[in-house]
């Protein structure tokens, strides 16, 4: 039997495969639209995302006003916390940084005014707690540092207190 599938595929010669391209294949226009678009789409959602969560935020901080009021919190402390509330609405988080380092430096460590003094020793107390988990994985050199900062931050604590 001449003309066969057999005899076909014996006549065959080996086919090259094609030759790629040496440099890779240029992005159409409608491509580079799409890419743009998509890209685009993802920072509104990111952008969207942090703004609902400062919404979110900025509502349990009123929320803590307003109670912080009824309970005789610190003045210092709901000062803190509007500021916050200002800063999570406008996305402005300079003046809520300075005004916290200041309310703790000049008023609380300089002028040793007890509402300033809370927020300090809040903020120490928060950095110590943060030290003594992360010394828990820690190991040779960086042990030592965190283990030089615990000693810093209680001493400070002793000086707040003081």
């Amino acid at each position: 039997m001449s003309g066969g599938l057999f005899d076909y595929i014996q006549n065959q010669t080996p086919t090259e495969p094609p030759e790629l391209p040496s440099e890779p294949r240029k992005r159409t226009p409608l491509e580079i639209a799409q890419a743009e678009q998509q890209d685009a789409v993802e920072q509104a959602k990111a952008v969207y995302r942090a703004y609902q969560e400062n919404i979110l935020k900025s509502g349990t901080l009123r929320s803590e006003i307003l109670k912080g009021l009824y309970q005789g919190e610190s003045m210092a402390v709901l000062l803190l916390k509007a500021l916050e509330v200002i800063s999570c609405m406008t996305g402005e988080i300079v003046t809520y940084q300075v005004v916290k380092d200041t309310l703790m430096t000049v008023y609380g460590e300089v002028l040793r005014q007890p509402d300033s003094l809370e927020v300090a020793r809040a903020e120490v107390l928060k950095r110590l707690v943060c030290l003594e988990n992360a010394l828990q994985g820690a190991d040779g050199t960086e042990r030592e540092r965190i283990l030089q900062a615990i000693k810093a931050h209680k001493e400070k604590l002793a000086q707040l207190s003081e």
